[in-house]
């Protein structure tokens, strides 16, 4: 599927990378929580869920705004 870009990037790897990028985000809280190596510190861990959240977000704020523009197949490309 090509983008307004002309780019190319598969739904099913979007759906995947979207996955693992907010799995990321749920292994650091169970890092957390199970207070292994350096995730015990607070601030540690609070820069880690800051940082994989602005990571996570804004890749899903891109896969919206890049599918938003996508042709709908109801338009007359000719």
């Amino acid at each position: 599927m090509l983008n307004s870009f002309g780019l190319y990037f598969p739904t099913s790897a979007r759906a995947i990378a979207l996955h693992v990028s907010f799995t990321c985000f749920y292994m650091a809280g169970f890092h957390r929580y199970a207070k292994i190596g350096r995730w015990s510190e607070y601030r540690y861990g609070e820069l880690g869920y800051i940082t994989l959240s602005l990571i996570s977000k804004s890749f899903l704020g891109w896969l919206v705004f890049g599918g938003s523009f996508q042709p709908d197949g109801d338009d007359d490309m000719r």
